[in-house]
């Protein structure tokens, strides 16, 4: 992957806190943050590359700071609508839709962790 870790590498890194965290399934109360099925973007690339702009301007309701779950229905409007971006956010987008894909046999959703 271009853009997205896995928690593994992150914590090979240094184990860093600054990443949004792409969560299989749907939000929990007592939910484990940094799932090893889990895929992480560093929050400076996820503005540098504009998935930041690209989400507030497609995903409603995104929280940059929050939890906001993305259903497969939303996540394909994202998709179809990647083109209309930069080489950039379709390769994030790519990479998410990669494992997204994955997660959608077993769940309705994933979430987003904010920072």
């Amino acid at each position: 992957m271009t853009y997205f870790i896995t928690n593994k590498q992150r914590l090979e890194m240094g184990a860093g806190t600054d990443y949004l965290e792409f969560f299989p399934g749907k939000r929990e109360t007592n939910m484990m943050f940094w799932n090893e099925k889990s895929i992480l973007i560093n929050e400076d690339v996820f503005d540098e590359i504009g998935l930041g702009a690209y989400f507030d301007q497609y995903l409603e309701g995104f929280d940059f700071y929050g939890f906001t779950d993305v259903s497969k229905e939303q996540w394909n409007n994202l998709v179809k609508n990647s083109n209309l971006f930069s080489k950039e956010v379709q390769c994030g987008i790519q990479e998410v839709d990669q494992w997204a894909q994955i997660i959608f046999k077993d769940s309705d959703v994933f979430t987003i962790i904010g920072i």
